[in-house]
């Protein structure tokens, strides 16, 4: 996997005598996953932006700022990179800006983009990122079916990769419940007697989220989680069954994923869809 990433990063003049000499190189905690940029984009507050150009030695040993900032001023430093290796790694943009001032060093992090989820960072509590089921096409039967999720390279590996739900809180008071809608097409719905089976589902905890000595510890096991086409909230994780972290994970084993229809339900040529809806609930 390979994507590109921009960074920025801004001075602020607050003393009391312009800044000069200012330089920037990468700092020690720099990700190796992070290729070095080429140039930087270096824009004084009210003036034209200047390109200078970055090479190895520079980005190591420090590319040399063209302007003083003014007392009172600001100048912003861009930088493009490209960042490799496994989906859902964590890497660390880390520089030093250093000369004028005393050596000052800010740091940011990206998350290689996952293959098969969505993954996003709410502002305070909320979902991380969370699954869609898709069970591809499947025929109508005289008897109750259970139909097992897609298989295709681009649908969790063919299968070698789980779905999942991860999620973020604060509170130390927290549960998790699920409901799902009941599955309906232009001109059909399936009956409400259809059910999500997602199986025994392993929550693991994480320490250092969203740095690079990120790690997953496994925290336990929920029960069986089934989902019933009536829109009833289910639970899945009762309050405080887990504790000691603020990101949690649930993993549905792929294999285990299985949708329920009842006998002879659903039209040939339909597509038909519900919606999970998952209600995380903390509190103090």
């Amino acid at each position: 996997t390979l994507f590109r990433s921009i960074w920025t990063t801004t001075i602020t003049n607050t003393s009391k005598a312009p800044l000069q000499n200012l330089n920037l190189k990468k700092g020690p905690n720099w990700s190796a996953g992070l290729t070095i940029p080429t140039f930087m984009e270096v824009t004084p507050e009210g003036e034209t932006t200047k390109s200078i150009p970055v090479n190895s030695t520079l980005w190591t040993e420090g590319v040399s700022l063209p302007n003083a900032v003014p007392i009172g001023k600001k100048v912003s430093v861009a930088f493009t990179t490209r960042a490799t290796g496994k989906p859902n790694t964590v890497l660390k943009a880390e520089v030093v800006v250093f000369g004028g001032i005393k050596d000052s060093t800010v740091d940011n992090f990206v998350r290689i983009r996952p293959n098969d989820q969505e993954v996003i960072t709410p502002t305070t509590e909320g979902f991380i990122s969370v699954p869609t089921f898709d069970f591809g096409q499947v025929g109508v039967a005289g008897s109750k079916q259970q139909h097992s999720l897609k298989q295709t390279a681009d649908y969790y590996g063919n299968g070698t990769r789980n779905p999942y739900v991860r999620i973020k809180k604060t509170q130390p008071n927290w549960s998790l419940t699920a409901q799902l809608s009941q599955p309906k097409s232009a001109t059909d719905s399936l009956p409400t007697a259809t059910r999500l089976l997602l199986g025994t589902a392993p929550v693991s905890s994480f320490t250092n989220y969203n740095q690079p000595t990120e790690l997953k510890n496994a925290a336990g096991t929920t029960s069986a989680i089934s989902l019933t086409a009536n829109n009833t909230a289910t639970s899945i994780i009762a309050n405080k069954q887990f504790t000691g972290s603020n990101v949690y994970q649930l993993d549905f084993t792929f294999n285990n994923v299985k949708l329920e229809v009842p006998a002879n339900q659903g039209i040939k040529g339909q597509q038909y869809k519900a919606a999970v809806t998952w209600n995380l609930v903390t509190g103090p």
